[in-house]
């Protein structure tokens, strides 16, 4: 009998070797399918328009990597349009002051056509889901902010506000900018009017909507 146990446990084991190597198929086996993604993260993965590219800045011995790997695996597993990379801030800070990363807290940079989002408190599978679908809001929260009045820009990195860090971290949250004068035409689309520290007296009449 336990024999028969032992070539059954074999075939088993056969059996699951073949069908993983043949269809690179994974399967979680913890209790709680922690690895396993939800239906939805699953259905976000399966209608990616084109390619997401995922940089994760992140110290190499940080605790917080082991859970983020995992997360990152399980996203790229569902579709071949997902891939990320692992860059430690410190050793590649040429890179990392490129994406607008300083410190060693962890950063991602999400990238897909052109755009960015930026995750810097919650790196769990919800954060990266709701990241994806922001993409495709392209009404999302549109900042308008005024110029011709001595403002300072939204790109001005030298005032002591330093705007341009701010924006560059509200884009990555998926907010979009634009400069704008202050006419009542151009500002229908905005969702929120920035006038930022004009030099000059704003007397140009516009409406509240």
């Amino acid at each position: 009998a336990s024999t028969l146990l032992v070539v059954l446990a074999a075939l088993v084991a056969g059996l699951f070797y073949y069908a993983a190597t043949r269809h690179e198929q994974q399967w979680d086996l913890t209790t709680e399918a922690e690895f396993t993604l939800s239906d939805h993260s699953r259905a976000v993965l399966l209608s990616l328009p084109q390619s997401v590219k995922v940089i994760a800045f992140i110290g190499a011995n940080s605790p917080m990597r082991g859970g983020m790997e995992r997360t990152l695996e399980s996203f790229a597993i569902e579709s071949s349009l997902f891939t990320f990379s692992f860059v430690d801030p410190m050793q590649s800070p040429l890179m990392a002051a490129n994406h607008s990363v300083s410190g060693d807290a962890p950063v991602v940079v999400i990238s897909m056509g052109g755009q960015e989002r930026r995750l810097e408190r919650s790196f769990d599978e919800t954060a990266f889901t709701e990241a994806l679908v922001s993409f495709g809001d392209e009404d999302r929260a549109l900042v308008c902010w005024s110029e011709g009045h001595g403002e300072a820009s939204h790109t001005d990195e030298a005032t002591p506000v330093d705007y341009g860090a701010v924006v560059t971290k509200l884009k990555g949250q998926g907010l979009q900018f634009k400069p704008v004068r202050l006419v009542a035409e151009t500002l229908k689309e905005c969702r929120v009017l920035v006038i930022a520290s004009p030099s000059r007296p704003i007397t140009t009449p516009f409406s509240e909507n």
